[in-house]
C-alpha cells in the first residue's frame, strides 16, 4: 500500500494530530496506538480513504470476498464540524449502542458493521470485522501494519 495514495483528497474535520490528543487517546483506552496508525493520521486526521477495501479469506454480509474500508477515524476532540464525525472518541458511545465487546477501537463502520483496533487478547493491536446484525466477530489482520499492507483498490 503505497501511503501517498491512503487518503482523498480533502481537508479532514479533526485539528492536526498533536502529541496530546494522542496522549489523550491513549490515556481513555488504556493502550498503545499503532505507531503506522499515527503517522497515517499525521497525514490527514481522519477522513475518507482512496476507496479502499481489505480482501478476506471468510465469506462476511458485506461482499463475499471482501470488506471496505472507506475511511479511517482520526483523534478528534474539538472536531471542526461538532459531529464526531471521523472520531475515535465516538467508540464509547457506538460501543453501548451497538452492543460490541470491550476493548477496541472503532476505525470504520456504518452501525451494522465494524472495523476495529482490537485489543481484547493483546496489548498489540490486531484489526477486527464485527457485524452485530449476523454476529460475524474474526480477526482481519493480526496487526494494523498487516492490515494496512493488505489493504487494495476498489478501482481494480
Amino acid at each position: 500500500m503505497d501511503l501517498d495514495n491512503f487518503w482523498q483528497d480533502g481537508v479532514s474535520p479533526n485539528l492536526s494530530l498533536s502529541d496530546i490528543l494522542v496522549m489523550e487517546a491513549e490515556k481513555r483506552y488504556g493502550c498503545k496506538l499503532p505507531a503506522l496508525y499515527l503517522t497515517l493520521l499525521k497525514m490527514k486526521n481522519g477522513y475518507w480513504t482512496n476507496n479502499l477495501i481489505f480482501p478476506t479469506n471468510l465469506p462476511t454480509t458485506y461482499p463475499d470476498d471482501h470488506v471496505g474500508f472507506e475511511y479511517m477515524n482520526g483523534i478528534g476532540i474539538n472536531n471542526e464540524w461538532g459531529s464526531g464525525e471521523f472520531d475515535i472518541f465516538e467508540t464509547e458511545y457506538m460501543t453501548e449502542e451497538w452492543g460490541l465487546p470491550a476493548n477496541i477501537i472503532l476505525l470504520c463502520g456504518d452501525g451494522h458493521w465494524w472495523i476495529a483496533l482490537d485489543y481484547r487478547r493483546s496489548k498489540e493491536a490486531q484489526v477486527s470485522w464485527i457485524d452485530c446484525e449476523v454476529d460475524e466477530d474474526f480477526i482481519l489482520a493480526n496487526t494494523f501494519e498487516d492490515f494496512v499492507k493488505g489493504l487494495r483498490s476498489n478501482y481494480g
